[in-house]
C-alpha cells in the first residue's frame, strides 16, 4: 500500500520563509483551502490520511515552499 507522505520527509519550522518576498511568493498557494479540502476528506473517507493532514495542517500560518 502507498503511503500519503513518502518516508523520511521531515518538515520543519525553519523552512518558514525568511525574507518579506518569499512570503508575498507564499500567501498566493491556495495551501489552507487544500489542507481543508483534505480534512473533509479524512473525516468522512479516508481516515488513512490522518497523520499526514496533521503534519501538513501545522504550517497554516507561516507556509514554506518544503511544505
Amino acid at each position: 500500500m502507498k503511503v500519503p507522505i513518502p518516508v523520511g520527509v521531515k518538515l520543519f519550522v525553519e523552512q518558514r520563509p525568511k525574507t518579506q518576498e518569499e512570503e508575498e511568493d507564499m500567501c498566493y498557494v491556495p495551501y489552507a483551502i487544500a489542507v481543508g479540502s483534505l480534512m473533509y476528506v479524512m473525516v468522512y473517507t479516508r481516515l488513512d490520511i490522518t497523520h499526514v493532514v496533521g503534519v501538513l495542517r501545522r504550517f497554516m500560518s507561516k507556509l514554506g515552499k518544503e511544505h
